[in-house]
């Protein structure tokens, strides 16, 4: 039996290494679409990220971007500015070398020494992080450290937060970069609301991913797979190969 939605991670698992989607993945797409099967999109990039999707736009699929905070709806899930000041401070205060910066709608800021990202150039305002937190809304906390990798950075982090907002990574290699959102905002609780306001069972559902921000969607759904090079966290999932080879199609 045809699963009712399939929902994919980009980076890592829909998407290579290099950035590109394969001929078999987009092929996939198409194919699962016209037998009645929608593909949705789950991913920890912000909206500005993902203008190489505007080839399925014809298929109208759904995106749930910044890890579940925005969607293609454009409903946003802030992160309570005091409680993320909290976090900043203790994050600051353990001396861990983390960098800060904040991902807002058409804004990315940044504190001094956080090194400039070419595509966010244009976006890109360097402030005081815990001041800006204050009067800027944002939807995700960033860290970045460039000599670690996100697992390792996440392992540091992790126990400051202390269950007050949600951390998660979608890389397993350096620089380490770890994302931060607001508490119960992920890409399974964006799924989660989605399928009850379209009445579908979760049980009805294919996931792949390849971070430890994919593991509670995968878990959500029915069936749940990862790639060959994944977050340990996603140990208990079945392996359908390697993202440059395709592996989503």
């Amino acid at each position: 039996m045809l699963p009712k939605l399939i929902v994919t991670d980009l980076d890592g698992t829909f998407i290579n290494r290099d950035h590109t989607i394969s001929d078999g993945n987009r092929q996939a797409v198409r194919a699962a679409q016209a037998a009645g099967v929608p593909v949705f999109f789950a991913t920890g990039r912000p909206w500005r990220w993902l203008g190489f999707l505007h080839e399925f736009d014809d298929l109208d699929p759904l995106v749930f971007a910044s890890n579940g905070a925005a969607d293609e709806v454009v409903r946003t899930e802030p992160i309570d500015p005091y409680v993320g000041r909290e976090v900043l401070d203790d994050v600051l205060a353990a001396d861990i070398g983390a960098l800060p910066a904040l991902e807002a709608a058409n804004q990315f800021i940044a504190d001094e020494g956080y090194p400039m990202v070419p595509e966010l150039e244009d976006l890109t305002v360097y402030a005081d992080v815990g001041e800006a937190m204050l009067t800027t809304e944002f939807v995700k906390l960033v860290f970045l450290r460039t000599d670690v990798t996100s697992p390792e950075l996440g392992s540091m982090i992790l126990p400051i937060i202390d269950g007050r907002l949600y951390a998660s990574w979608s890389t397993l290699t350096k620089p380490g970069f770890v994302e931060i959102s607001g508490f119960g905002v992920t890409k399974a609780a964006a799924l989660r609301k989605y399928c009850h306001e379209a009445e579908i069972d979760p049980a009805d559902i294919v996931a792949f991913g390849d971070g430890a921000n994919d593991y509670e969607m995968l878990r959500l759904a029915g069936k749940g797979y990862t790639m060959a090079t994944h977050d340990k966290s996603l140990n208990q999932f079945e392996v359908v190969g390697e993202a440059n080879d395709g592996a989503f199609g």
